[in-house]
């Protein structure tokens, strides 16, 4: 058929036609990388003449042999099966992995790297973080930490407050059936300082997260985020974590504000009692005589005419003590001194003999007044 890499021809149905051969058509030559193998003399160039296919026999194993990857290396391998194995030094080979801390698990070192690899502990195992003033210590991402508050109670804050709280703590949410299951979350969570509920979302404040926590109390699924609290167009009820008993507080801040308003009623009036305690003792017993004013009480003034003194009353008949009123049955200051002043009149003068009647009272018209 005139073709070169064509061999035994013959005629079929008037068509001289000869068996190709592959290996002379793509001008094949057999050559391996692998130092383990070589090309088989059983077949001219090791290479099959029907499928153009190359052919190797593997050494004999124990045959020296250089890796692929460093195949100049003073300590090459030996032929294993076709295959050239070099024996590699084993990077953990006397090797000691410290204790990073209690909530990591045990360091292991990689063949791979020949470093130690750990992993932290799952959240909530039990550690201790050597402050006696922190209590229910437990692992956060490797870290260990505690809760100062020995018992948790939640104070409902104001809208005002819960901002104040919230504004600048990172939090994580999840959906969660109740407020109760948001409160257990924040009463387990060490680092927990806030927590918001409403329409099914817990956001608990105050993290130190890298990542988001595990699945908790109803398989909630936690997510982490890092930025301030977040404005909704709801109200939420908002508890802040504390060691005081919120009942506790409530009752105090009533009482304070009882004592205030006593302090501010009470007081006054006290003190109004204290200026107006003579006047309202003249009354009262004004009252009880029957709205008469008293004997003795009747208010009076000492007129000096001519040469002696005589007493004015308002009424017409003033009963007369010494020629002086009596007032509350003590003479007062004023009516001393001008009973002294009399005394010294009528030792200069003689006496003013003043009209009696048989009453022995003084009869002053009105108009003298």
């Amino acid at each position: 058929d005139g073709l070169f890499y064509t061999h035994s021809d013959k005629c079929i149905s008037g068509t001289c036609t000869g068996i190709v051969n592959k290996c002379l058509r793509d001008s094949v030559e057999c050559v391996s990388t692998n130092s383990c193998l070589r090309p088989t003399t059983s077949m001219v160039g090791a290479c099959h003449n029907d499928s153009g296919s190359c052919v190797f026999e593997a050494l004999p194993d124990g045959t020296p042999c250089a890796g692929l990857l460093e195949p100049d290396a003073d300590d090459g391998g030996t032929c294993r099966d076709g295959v050239c194995h070099r024996q590699s030094m084993d990077t953990c080979s006397n090797r000691t992995c410290a204790v990073q801390s209690q909530c990591f698990e045990t360091l292991a070192c990689t063949v791979a790297s020949g470093g130690c690899v750990s992993r932290p502990k799952l959240e909530g195992t039990p550690c201790n973080d050597g402050d006696p003033s922190t209590h229910s210590d437990r692992c956060i991402e490797g870290r260990c930490v505690g809760d100062p508050i020995v018992r948790p109670k939640f104070a409902r804050l104001n809208e005002e407050a819960c901002r104040e709280v919230t504004s600048k703590a990172s939090r994580y949410f999840a959906d969660v059936p109740d407020v109760e299951d948001c409160k257990e979350q924040c009463r387990l969570d060490p680092e927990c300082t806030a927590f918001t509920y409403g329409y099914h979302v817990c956001s608990v404040f105050g993290t130190l997260r890298i990542t988001s926590p595990r699945p908790a109390a109803q398989d909630a699924q936690w997510m982490l985020e890092a930025a301030s609290a977040v404005s909704t167009q709801y109200k939420l009820a908002c508890f802040q974590k504390t060691s005081k008993d919120p009942m506790q507080t409530v009752l105090a801040e009533r009482t304070l504000l009882a004592l205030t308003i006593c302090l501010l009623t009470v007081l006054p009036m006290l003190c109004l009692l204290a200026v107006n305690a003579r006047p309202l003792y003249k009354s009262c017993r004004r009252l009880c005589d029957g709205g008469g004013t008293p004997p003795g009480e009747a208010s009076s003034q000492l007129v000096k005419e001519g040469r002696g003194s005589i007493v004015v009353t308002d009424s017409p008949v003033v009963p007369i003590v010494d020629g002086l009123q009596a007032v509350d049955g003590c003479p007062t200051s004023e009516a001393k001194r001008i009973e002294e002043s009399r005394s010294h009149d009528e030792q200069l003068m003689p006496a003013v003999t003043l009209p009696t009647d048989p009453r022995g009272e003084v009869q002053v018209a009105r108009a003298f007044q």
